[in-house]
């Protein structure tokens, strides 16, 4: 698999082979029914490790109860097209061993940055269902408890 993957890799970087790529890409947008799928799939792709990267902004969110923080991603800080405006922001949540998740839009206010985590690592911990340990060590009874004596910040609204 890892020789298949670094071939298509390799062969990628060849002018005639990413002309060929080009147009299997025009083709695939093209196609009823397949265009949806692949398009989706290729902005969703493209959003994780492109060059349009959305999910740089690691935030906990608060929607279901007070006590409960989920992980996710700060997307949109301005929802002026669904008429909310600066006080609301969009926080995608990814789902667990899933290339899914959902999108809620919140009140600034049930958002808090992660800011002392990397983007990646927060992904990785969240699809992985917190299977994974974090890097930063965030998981010692010695972290934790320094954790419960500093205050959050908040997210400010857009001026």
């Amino acid at each position: 698999m890892f020789s298949l993957i670094f071939g298509v890799g390799w062969i990628s970087l060849f002018p005639t082979s990413k002309w060929i790529f080009g147009r299997v890409n025009v083709w695939l947008e093209q196609t009823p029914g397949v265009s949806f799928i692949y398009t989706s799939a290729r902005d969703f792709l493209e959003a994780f490790a492109g060059n349009k990267r959305r999910f740089t902004h690691a935030v906990l969110v608060n929607v279901h109860s007070e006590e409960v923080w989920l992980v996710g991603f700060l997307t949109d800080e301005d929802l002026s097209g669904f008429k909310l405006g600066v006080k609301y922001v969009a926080v995608y949540v990814p789902q667990a061993y899933n290339v899914a998740g959902q999108l809620y839009l919140v009140k600034r206010e049930n958002v808090r940055p992660i800011e002392h985590l990397e983007p990646a690592e927060v992904m990785k911990y969240a699809v992985t269902g917190g299977a994974v340990e974090l890097i930063t060590g965030a998981t010692s009874a010695k972290a934790r408890a320094e954790e419960a004596t500093v205050t959050e910040p908040k997210l400010e609204a857009a001026g």
